[in-house]
């Protein structure tokens, strides 16, 4: 029986136009034994293939590669990140692809994009659940919480305006508690000292 990865291996093979990263790529991706977080590469792919179907996404090589490194390093990453994490392997993969994947990908609730107080915006594999984050603006700390706080927010806004809100991962700034324990040690420090 043919496996979808044989039926691209054979597809691509034939074709004049496919690139040799991609048949690279498949070679790669169909070596046996090479461990993983999730086990041997073969059944990563498949898990990423299967990701892929679930939202009803053609299968490419480029979103299979990009939603490889999200799974593989799970947390928030820039496109830059992402890009270096899978260049030296896929050198044919550039950032401007990275980016077209990643918007399809939040297009799909399948990666949010968030703002964590940088200049470029980090992506995360979401998968199923949303959460959002507490960004402290002293030491850079970020702490993540669950939707479940903010259901009642929505709520709230639906009962009051009538407005529905699409879920969404938040950005809060603010201060740790470990940086407000220390600033308020130093208000007193300078209270006491007037």
């Amino acid at each position: 029986m043919l496996t979808s990865k044989d039926y691209y291996v054979q597809s691509f093979r034939m074709s004049r136009r496919a690139p040799n990263w991609w048949k690279t790529f498949m070679i790669k991706g169909s070596t046996a034994g090479a461990g993983t977080a999730h086990g041997p590469r073969e059944s990563r792919s498949e898990r990423t293939e299967g990701i892929l179907r679930s939202i009803r996404v053609r299968v490419t090589p480029q979103r299979m590669i990009v939603l490889d490194a999200l799974l593989a390093h799970p947390g928030h990453a820039t496109a830059d990140d992402i890009l270096r994490r899978v260049g030296a392997e896929y050198p044919a993969l550039n950032l401007a692809t990275v980016y077209r994947v990643l918007d399809l990908f939040i297009a799909k609730g399948l990666v949010a994009r968030t703002y964590l107080g940088g200049n470029a915006a980090t992506f995360e594999f979401v998968g199923d659940a949303i959460h959002h984050h507490l960004i402290c603006q002293n030491c850079g700390a970020v702490t993540e919480f669950d939707d479940e706080l903010v259901l009642s927010l929505r709520a709230a806004l639906l009962r009051t305006t009538g407005f529905v809100i699409v879920p969404q991962p938040l950005a809060l700034f603010g201060m740790c508690q470990a940086c407000h324990a220390v600033s308020a040690r130093a208000g007193d420090v300078l209270d006491d000292a007037e």
